[in-house]
């Protein structure tokens, strides 16, 4: 971490700031989650959460304590998964997906409701994210409920990828608010004009424009897709 003044300094490991002449740690570097190229930090994932379920305060204090971490052991590149401790009441998990990829742009690839005190935490109290997330991929931790973002199969891009990552979500949620990534929002547009192209659009005239696109519902997008699709995307 950073630190004002003179060295020399002790690498921990640690992330942090200063404000006021006061240091505040909020981290660990190595629990920073990376999502095609974005830095993702684990706790501002969890107060999404927080702030949807009404929960108050930090984990373990709150209705539901909640762990967010990377993980690889579905995937080649590092995804988000979402853990919630239950506590005899209903969790929305689409709902909560909803807030997180309208709030931080990007959509966990699983978010799971788990039994009450099923979150590891450290001889102090605080929430041991690595350990979850070892327990997690070793299916120690095995979920009440889940929600996963299905991915499309032998590498199929274009139209597949994007619907395999709005599936389940409301026809009525907007585009920007859907958690889509920067890369798949691009192989968007550019599907787009190429169906245009393909059907005989006049592309001149019927501009793909993102700032539109993201002002669409899921239902509308979908409805969009399906006109266009093609035997060449399949």
């Amino acid at each position: 971490m950073t630190a004002c003044g003179q060295g020399p300094f002790l690498r921990t490991g640690d992330l942090g700031f200063f404000r006021e002449g006061e240091l505040y740690v909020t981290g660990r570097l190595k629990e920073v989650i990376q999502v095609r190229g974005r830095n993702i930090y684990p706790v501002d994932i969890e107060a999404v959460v927080q702030r949807t379920l009404n929960g108050s305060g930090p984990n373990r204090s709150g209705r539901c304590p909640v762990a967010a971490f990377g993980s690889t052991a579905s995937s080649a590149t590092e995804e988000i998964v979402v853990l919630i401790e239950g506590n005899g009441e209903e969790v929305g998990l689409r709902k909560v997906v909803q807030a997180i990829g309208e709030h931080m742009g990007v959509r966990p690839a699983v978010a799971a409701l788990i039994p009450r005190g099923g979150l590891s935490v450290t001889s102090s109290g605080k929430l041991a994210r690595s350990e979850c997330r070892r327990r997690w991929e070793s299916g120690e931790i095995q979920p009440i409920d889940q929600l996963v973002r299905h991915e499309p199969i032998n590498g199929e891009g274009g139209f597949s990828s994007v619907l395999a990552q709005i599936e389940g979500l409301p026809d009525e949620e907007r585009v920007e608010f859907a958690g889509l990534d920067s890369l798949t929002l691009t192989e968007l547009q550019l599907e787009l004009l190429r169906g245009a192209q393909e059907k005989g659009i006049n592309i001149d005239e019927y501009q793909y424009d993102m700032r539109i696109i993201n002002k669409l519902t899921l239902g509308e997008l979908r409805v969009l897709l399906a006109g266009l699709k093609d035997p060449v995307f399949h």
